[in-house]
């Protein structure tokens, strides 16, 4: 029997993207074709950002950059500079993965549940998990040890036995924070105390 081989997908990267995550996303199967020149897009102002500062393209580089998206089978993010004529620029788009969680609206708004209503949008939603969990955890800790007294201490350099000077323990027992923080594994008086000596041997 012939040997038939597969149709390739071309995706195109449509806001600045980090090299190795192009790496894995190139990685995941030979029939990609992934299509990202960062030259054609946005300029980031900082890490992670999706959507940039507009970027001033030659007549040469902005058709360039409308044949991608006419060929383009799945499209990583929105193109924010072209977003209203994504339908008809588009044609064959059939996955659009965003990079925001909340979409729904923009996705109703620009009509593309009508217009493009045989293209799957999904959403970033979850990525951030684990730091958004951190930063939870964190601000707990940092109400639980009173981060700002701690900080005060250290900026006035005063070396105090703050346990003490506020009845720390009497205070918290027994509050929401304190059966919280219980959960986590810090619910040992003696442990506490080691772990919140002066701020001035930080």
């Amino acid at each position: 029997m012939p040997t038939t081989h597969p149709t390739p997908l071309n995706v195109l990267i449509a806001s600045y993207l980090e090299p190795e995550y192009i790496a894995q996303i190139r990685a995941v199967d030979d029939r990609l074709n992934v299509i990202y020149e960062p030259e054609l897009l946005p300029v980031p102002r900082y890490l992670c950002d999706h959507i940039g500062a507009p970027r001033e393209l030659t007549p040469a580089q902005e058709q360039a950059w409308r044949e991608h998206l006419r060929s383009a089978d799945i499209q990583f993010d929105f193109d924010y500079v072209r977003r209203t004529e994504l339908p008809e620029l588009a044609p064959n788009l059939r996955w659009l993965q965003a990079t925001s969680a909340g979409i729904g609206q923009l996705v109703k708004t620009l009509g593309y549940d009508q217009s493009m209503a045989n293209t799957l949008f999904t959403t970033a939603s979850g990525v951030h998990a684990i730091p958004l969990a951190e930063w939870c955890v964190m601000s707990i800790l940092n109400h639980y040890r009173n981060l700002p007294l701690l900080l005060a201490d250290q900026r006035a350099h005063r070396s105090l036995d703050y346990v003490k000077r506020l009845g720390w323990w009497s205070s918290v027992r027994g509050c929401r924070t304190h059966r919280s923080i219980r959960s986590i594994g810090c619910s040992r008086p003696a442990s506490w105390k080691r772990c919140c000596r002066s701020p001035m041997s930080w």
